[in-house]
């Protein structure tokens, strides 16, 4: 899977396992993923990155 064809939901899907898998929460693994990206694999890389992007398209700021 590629980061151009990874879904926002199967994204979030592969972070919410990670998340389970770590006993964390959801944002507590996306931080944790960003400062220790190097230690996963690409789909999980490329999760976050796709999930990431999706975030900061959601906080920002509206043009009018």
């Amino acid at each position: 899977m590629s980061y151009d064809t990874m879904t926002q939901a199967e994204a979030l899907d592969i972070i919410q396992g990670e998340a389970d898998s770590m006993g964390l929460g959801f944002l507590e693994t996306m931080m944790f993923m960003q400062a220790n990206l190097h230690e996963f694999g690409s789909v999980e890389r490329c999760a976050f990155r796709v999930a990431f992007r999706g975030f900061q398209k959601l906080f920002q700021p509206v043009e009018q």
